[in-house]
């Protein structure tokens, strides 16, 4: 920790130890070695941040490597999440990289959520499609795997609902519909008004006056789909709540709209 925080870090033979990272030594590396480094993106140190704060950051092989001249060629992430939640962490640093290594750092198949809850062994297979609900669930950018895990778990018995009710590759399906099923169910346990709700939206067939707003929704995805960026994606889920709200509450509506809130609340 001291050659750490005196600054040393250049050395002519590949080392790693384990170390504890203090907000005072990852505030010196930042300050005096991370030169030249690509633009540090907030909603992942975000994302680190509150794995370390809230005691889930795990010792892995992955942590801080400096070059063979001591300059920091990975982990200005970490660092600057230790910075931001204030707490150290034990971490893998590794002295004396080539300076073409740097060609082989984050370039290769990224492990997505899915594949690491899979790999877990704890939940059975998680799909692309299962993580894509659960993101659209939470009020945050990005999540990290392991705060994605606590949403699955207290998440999972409304996503095995939804996902019994809405036919895959149904063209209903997708995660914006899904989303707001699961917070429905979540906020105030609406699971007969979702089911009926989703089996108006798949089949089209209308039984009574407050399944015409329904129908409504229905016409607008066969035609238009539930947008594909992240913020067209969210306001749809918006409008998917409404629906789901309005029905909830017996109200016979024709027309939709584009409410500026969220129906159930998002999970923090």
């Amino acid at each position: 920790n001291i050659k750490l925080l005196l600054g040393n870090t250049s050395s002519d033979n590949v080392v790693t130890e384990l170390l504890e990272i203090t907000p005072e030594i990852a505030k010196n590396i930042l300050a005096t070695k991370n030169l030249n480094n690509r633009n540090i993106m907030r909603a992942t140190v975000d994302a680190y941040a509150k794995d370390i704060a809230d005691g889930e950051w795990k010792v892995t092989n992955q942590g801080i490597g400096f070059l063979k001249n001591g300059n920091l060629a990975d982990g200005q992430h970490r660092l600057s999440a230790i910075v931001k939640a204030n707490k150290p962490v034990l971490m893998q640093v590794t002295y004396g990289l080539e300076k073409d290594a740097i060609n082989g750092i984050d370039q290769h198949k990224i492990r997505h959520a899915h594949d690491v809850l899979t790999m877990s062994g704890n939940y059975g297979t998680i799909s692309k499609n299962d993580v894509a609900a659960l993101k659209l669930c939470c009020n945050r950018p990005k999540l990290s795997v392991a705060t994605l895990e606590k949403v699955y778990v207290e998440m999972s018995e409304c996503l095995e609902i939804t996902k019994t009710i809405l036919p895959y590759n149904s063209g209903f399906s997708s995660s914006p519909i899904q989303s707001a099923m699961m917070l429905a169910i979540y906020r105030c346990e609406l699971v007969s008004i979702v089911k009926e709700f989703a089996e108006v939206l798949v089949h089209g067939i209308s039984k009574k006056p407050e399944h015409e707003i329904i129908i409504r929704l229905r016409d607008v995805i066969l035609k238009n789909g539930v947008g594909r960026g992240g913020s067209e994606r969210k306001a749809f889920m918006k409008q998917v709540m409404w629906v789901i709200e309005s029905f909830a509450k017996g109200e016979k509506r024709k027309r939709l709209v584009e409410p500026t809130d969220y129906a159930y609340k998002l999970i923090e």
